[in-house]
């Protein structure tokens, strides 16, 4: 409560720091333009270090974003539509650059780049309904991701390689 009060009383500056702490729970996600960190972690972690980055570490960042946006909620309710065709279009360029990797790990990561800007704009709606749709999203995507790099841990024992390139056509060989 006196967090709450702290809010209220100080706006200028809780405006700054309400700000502050959405930048570091925007890179911790993370959203398009603070991305940069997340296909390099996947690639050079392990596979029990990406099941955890992707089901746990992620969502930390999500459920703070989704902290700071209750305080923020009267100030930003101007400015949503902005920011959902933001998430939007930067989820539909992510998605391209999905297209255009042969690591199997860079693009488990990349989409969940994209999952993470879905859940950014079911956030900026302010309804319950995205309130909802945000967690099914983190609880589908930390399964969903999990199983995808154990899969590709298995791919990656019997082929010793993770390129899309040099596993094409690995269901005729591997049933």
């Amino acid at each position: 409560s006196d967090l709450v009060l702290f809010f209220w009383v100080n706006q200028s500056k809780s405006l700054f720091i309400s700000l502050s702490f959405m930048l570091m729970f925007l890179i911790k996600m993370p959203i398009f333009l603070f991305h940069y960190w997340l296909p390099k972690a996947h690639v050079e972690a392990s596979l029990e270090g990406s099941i955890i980055l992707a089901s746990i570490f992620l969502k930390l960042g999500s459920y703070g974003v989704y902290r700071v946006l209750a305080v923020l909620e009267s100030l930003l309710n101007f400015y949503k539509i902005y920011f959902m065709i933001f998430f939007l279009v930067s989820s539909v360029l992510v998605s391209g650059f999905c297209c255009l990797q042969v690591d199997l790990k860079m693009l488990i990561a990349y989409s969940s780049i994209v999952h993470m800007s879905f859940m950014m704009v079911a956030l900026m709606s302010f309804l319950k309904f995205g309130y909802f749709s945000i967690l099914i999203i983190m609880i589908s995507h930390g399964l969903c991701s999990s199983g995808l790099f154990f899969l590709v841990n298995l791919i990656y024992q019997r082929l010793l390689s993770r390129s899309i390139i040099m596993i094409k056509g690995l269901i005729s060989i591997m049933p």
